[in-house]
């Protein structure tokens, strides 16, 4: 970045704090000030708040108080409270989170900040205001947080306290109906210490931080409340935390919270030594910026936070040095619109660079002005990073339910035809049979022929016995009992004998050494139906003459299923159709296994090359392998090995 002459700085620093600067950015900038007497009468405002008054131009709004305008009695006195509490007490307030009813008639969220004036002798003569419009921010909130609270696990992992409470009495009280691992930590308490505990047994500080009055209060409005609380003892501070509390349809109430106290402590840190005209601008949750003939000519700091830099090193620099290359083309068009008149203000997200050559998503928004004669854009920027990265996610991990969900289906399907044509074919065939022949035996004893009688209950029982090894069959194929009874290497041994039975052309070898002491019950469960749903894909599909089938230990941390054949393979670049939920049933059934159990699984597969399956798992007690098989961390692969030629 080019500099100026000390000289240059000095005449801008004067021009910032000149009446015609500090107008200029009271009418443009993105927020909302007003300043009233010691009597709460209004003296002025700007553009914005004239705006939501209803009023055609600022100056309508002198003389007038709270309840001449659009906001509610509520409102209006809670407006009014503040504003006597910062005169009285001779101290600013930081942050009011408030709503607001328009001229339209909608309410909105405001954000607000407001300061004492002085006199030059120290006298307090009056109450300046800024706000932000925070509406789209609190509803985006919300609706972010309803989605994170639908997904399987993100309660518990989310870096947000939240804890969840259930009315009692009508609403006069709460109980803890549960809390999530990071308000355990954030509030030194358990989850068995507090569940079904009063609000204020498990919680006495919702009662000095207010927080059980705006619990109640969304449970009686059913509208959320976002505030940011502190709580002291003995003149220290024990914590700040920014609070977002809902209901939900079940008629619990939600209280979200996150920590921040070490960005709390240093903000007030630095509006301790805020001047009174710097904090217009200055305590922005957003970057403002002033573009004029491509150069940034004004910029707060938190612009130059957003991309890393500091203010000295963007002061004049070239706008467009901060946009990704890809976008430069459709700013440069929005820019010309505006400078030409075709568009007074517009809306856009962009990618940006910061000084390190990081990506970033900026959301800006921009309008034309004027200034010191020439045309100019006035905009303001968001980083918009953490919501793209979690839409992305959240995009991602719902089509991988779809696509889960319809293997499910698709499974289930096959499963229950397969069952269907088993009970029809062989039990259904035998229970008729049986049911011929008492009728035969009957109508013999009638005739006085016992002997023929006899040998129709004979021809019965060789019947019932035929159904019920049939029975013990379907059964042994839904879940063998041996896998229980027994373990899991007989099981396997017996899956073995029965593809020699069904298949007898493919010549099956095995090597099955390994302790199952340290397996849980659901992990034999999940190596056994890996083994038998490779050994089916064998008989259905591979055409081979020959398998094997090893399950060891080859390392003493590693417990190792192999089943390889010498069949006709497949090509995995065309082949491979683990994303197409209707076809592979049998890979995706063992890729949703490896992945539920924490393994490792790799597939190599070649045309007329025999296909190798290989998976792996770390051995762990048998308490981690069920936390494992509820987080599902394995990792699946489909490679097709090197030509014999190569």
């Amino acid at each position: 970045m080019s500099k100026k002459p000390q000289l240059y700085h000095d005449d801008l620093f004067r021009r910032i704090k000149s009446k015609e600067m500090l107008q200029f950015v009271l009418d443009n900038i993105p927020a909302y000030v007003f300043w009233k007497d010691t009597n709460l009468v209004y003296r002025g405002c700007n553009k914005q708040q004239a705006m939501a008054c209803g009023l055609s131009s600022p100056s309508e709004i002198i003389g007038k108080t709270d309840y001449d305008l659009p906001w509610t009695k509520e409102e209006a006195k809670f407006y009014r409270k503040c504003d006597r509490e910062v005169m009285e007490q001779d101290a600013p307030q930081y942050n009011i989170i408030e709503s607001q009813r328009r001229a339209d008639g909608k309410i909105n969220y405001s954000e607000t900040s407001k300061i004492p004036l002085h006199k030059e002798d120290g006298k307090v003569i009056g109450v300046l205001g800024i706000y932000q419009d925070i509406s789209q921010r609190m509803f985006a909130n919300k609706k972010l947080r309803e989605e994170e609270a639908r997904r399987n696990g993100l309660f518990e992992f989310t870096r947000d306290g939240v804890i969840v409470f259930t009315a009692i009495d009508c609403g006069a009280d709460f109980n803890v109906t549960d809390i999530n691992r990071a308000a355990e930590r954030l509030d030194k308490v358990t989850r068995k210490k507090v569940l079904n505990l009063r609000i204020l047994e498990a919680f006495p500080y919702f009662h000095q931080t207010g927080l059980l009055k705006a619990v109640k209060r969304v449970w009686v409005s059913g509208k959320p409340i976002s505030m940011s609380v502190s709580l002291l003892e003995k003149g220290n501070t024990v914590f700040y935390r920014d609070v977002f509390i809902y209901k939900l349809p079940s008629d619990e109430v939600v209280v979200m919270f996150n920590d921040v106290s070490e960005q709390k402590c240093a903000e007030l840190k630095l509006k301790e030594s805020e001047k009174k005209y710097s904090t217009l601008v200055e305590n922005s949750i957003t970057g403002i910026f002033v573009i004029q003939v491509g150069k940034i000519i004004f910029l707060n700091e938190m612009f130059a936070q957003i991309y890393g830099y500091s203010r000295a090193q963007l002061q004049d620099a070239d706008f467009m040095e901060l946009v990704h290359e890809d976008d430069r083309e459709m700013i440069a068009n929005y820019f010309n619109k505006s400078l030409n008149g075709k568009s007074n203000d517009f809306m856009l997200e962009m990618r940006g660079i910061k000084k390190n050559g990081e990506i970033i998503w900026i959301l800006q928004r921009s309008s034309i002005t004027e200034f010191n004669g020439k045309m100019a854009i006035l905009g303001n920027i968001i980083d918009i990073s953490t919501r793209k990265q979690m839409e992305l996610e959240l995009k991602v991990s719902e089509k991988k339910l779809r696509l889960h969900s319809l293997n499910l289906l698709k499974a289930q399907e096959d499963e229950r035809e397969r069952i269907s044509i088993e009970l029809h074919d062989g039990l259904g065939q035998n229970l008729s049979g049986i049911k011929y022949c008492i009728e035969a035996a009957i109508k013999q004893f009638s005739l006085q022929n016992v002997e023929s009688a006899i040998n129709f209950l004979n021809k019965t029982i060789e019947l019932s016995k035929a159904a019920l090894a049939e029975s013990g069959r379907i059964s042994r194929n839904l879940r063998p009992a041996i896998l229980d009874e027994i373990g899991l290497a007989p099981a396997i041994l017996w899956l073995c004998r029965e593809v020699e039975a069904i298949c007898p052309r493919i010549s099956l070898n095995h090597n099955i050494d390994l302790i199952e002491n340290n397996l849980s019950k659901e992990m034999k469960t999940v190596i056994f139906r890996i083994a038998q749903e490779a050994l089916n894909n064998i008989v259905k599909h591979s055409k081979a003459t020959w398998a094997h089938i090893s399950l060891t230990n080859e390392k003493p941390s590693e417990l190792v299923l192999t089943v390889r054949d010498n069949g006709i393979g497949f090509d995995t670049k065309k082949s491979h159709s683990l994303s197409n939920p209707l076809k592979g049933i049998g890979l995706n059934s063992i890729k949703e296994r490896t992945d539920l159990s924490g393994g490792i699984a790799t597939i190599e597969s070649r045309r007329n090359g025999g296909t190798t399956i290989r998976v792996c798992w770390p051995k762990i007690s048998v308490q981690k392998q069920n936390a494992v098989l509820l987080k599902g961390k394995g990792h699946f692969t489909v490679v097709s090995p090197p030509s014999k030629n190569n």
